[in-house]
């Protein structure tokens, strides 16, 4: 009976040493559980935010797309449209003479706007020809405030566009 009794009391600390490590493993489970969940919910929201920066980089390039379209109408085709408007406008106001000489000076113009649009791949360069065209302003004011003062130097300031 002893060696039963021993044999008892040995089952018993080895149920004992089980249910705490069932306890340890319920508590790692649990942690693991959780760990999991808030990965899944991490995947989730990258997902969304990787979807809500798809959505905005195809949204910034149709805007980009929109800025060049427009860009390159106000460069190449409205000073055309104003070229026939300003005609239509003042040709009635002439003699036939001038109003002819109009024509022909339009005529030229015109030609000249015409094969700018025809030329058009769609890449505006306005801000370009805005930036040089700035940029000469300024040196020839400078120059122009040079011979009424005397000379003045020029920093990269004078000539920055702003």
């Amino acid at each position: 009976m002893r060696v039963v009794d021993c044999h008892i009391d040995e089952f018993g600390k080895t149920i004992q040493a089980l249910r705490e490590k069932i306890v340890v493993f319920e508590k790692d489970l649990i942690i693991i559980k959780k760990t999991k969940q808030e990965r899944t919910e991490c995947e989730k929201s990258n997902s969304k935010m990787q979807k809500s920066m798809d959505k905005l980089h195809i949204s910034h390039e149709n805007v980009k797309n929109e800025q060049n379209s427009l860009e390159n109408l106000v460069e190449k085709y409205m000073p055309l449209r104003m070229l026939n408007l300003i005609c239509e406008a003042t040709e009635e106001s002439f003699s036939a003479k001038a109003a002819k000489k109009l024509r022909e000076v339009v005529g030229k113009i015109g030609e000249e706007l015409r094969v700018t649009v025809m030329k058009d791949i769609g890449n505006p360069v306005l801000k370009q020809v805005c930036l040089n065209l700035i940029t000469k302003l300024r040196l020839e004011t400078a120059m122009l405030n040079e011979t009424k003062t005397g000379p003045a130097t020029l920093s990269k300031n004078n000539l920055r566009a702003e």
